[in-house]
């Protein structure tokens, strides 16, 4: 079976982002208070990165039996989340099938993909929307 349409067809709208300024910790609030493991970057209404819980396990202290506050404390005083996203990722238009989310996806970099229109985040598309779309049909 082949899904076909529009990446805002699958998408997951509305999602929270933070800026690019914004300290680590709030991506870590932001990671453990939700069910997603990656949170889009912005700089206005713009994709300027992408960071996801793997790349902040790569640099947490939890690891190592600290607290989180101590964790969180650390990783302000030490990264900035520009340091730690991945700038620039791969983005879809809202127009495109998605089938070039899924060939995305595939790469296994990330398990998000940024949905935009006109340069602008307006959702994304996650491995869990796509299996959905499978299951649903």
């Amino acid at each position: 079976m082949v899904l076909h349409g529009p990446a805002r067809a699958f998408m997951t709208p509305d999602v929270d982002t933070l800026p690019y300024d914004a300290p680590v910790s709030a991506v870590r609030a932001l990671l453990r208070d939700h069910a997603y493991h990656h949170v889009p970057i912005v700089d206005g209404d713009r994709v300027a990165g992408l960071l996801s819980a793997l790349d902040l396990a790569r640099v947490s202290l939890e690891a190592w039996g600290t607290d989180a506050a101590t964790t969180d404390a650390h990783l302000d005083a030490r990264f900035s989340i520009v340091e730690l996203m991945t700038v620039d990722p791969e983005v879809v238009q809202a127009s495109d099938d998605i089938h070039r989310a899924a060939e995305l996806l595939a790469e296994g970099t990330f398990h998000c993909v940024p949905v935009v229109d006109s340069g602008r985040l307006v959702g994304v598309i996650t491995s869990t929307d796509i299996l959905r779309a499978v299951l649903a049909t």
